[in-house]
């Protein structure tokens, strides 16, 4: 019994010494740092007024919350169809609480789009954000009047 024990001690020692992988990125199979950007509201709005309400949440590589890191939104540049419509976001630019997590409201330019998307088979553009160069997904905002 007594060399069973010493053998899976030393096993277990050698696989800890290991310079060759973080034990953490074994266990959870190397995750990538994740950026995820979500919303429940509907995303395709008939009167240019809606709020579309934003959340998101970042995780470093080992699957932990990132937090207190300042987040960039923006409109994907390229995405709005047509070209000049925009929208600000409600705070500009939050920070991650301890749990990795933010919330941010966007709303379309209601004059641009009322002048634009009038009579428009649909107008839409893609929001993103980025923490610490990591982007997240991409959500969609369309305008069908």
């Amino acid at each position: 019994m007594r060399r069973i024990t010493v053998a899976v001690a030393l096993v277990l020692l050698c696989g800890a010494c290991s310079d060759d992988e973080n034990p953490v990125d074994t266990i959870l199979g190397g995750l990538p740092t994740t950026h995820l950007l979500v919303t429940s509201d509907a995303v395709i709005d008939t009167d240019c007024t809606d709020q579309v309400f934003l959340v998101g949440t970042a995780l470093d590589g080992s699957a932990v919350p990132i937090s207190g890191a300042q987040v960039t939104l923006e409109v994907v540049p390229g995405t709005p169809t047509p070209g000049t419509l925009t929208g600000t976001f409600t705070p500009t630019s939050p920070t991650t609480d301890l749990f990795g997590a933010y919330a941010t409201s966007f709303t379309l330019d209601g004059t641009e789009c009322m002048a634009s998307c009038t009579g428009a088979a649909a107008c839409t553009l893609d929001l993103q954000a980025t923490i610490s160069g990591v982007v997240s997904n991409t959500v969609t905002i369309t305008e069908s009047l």
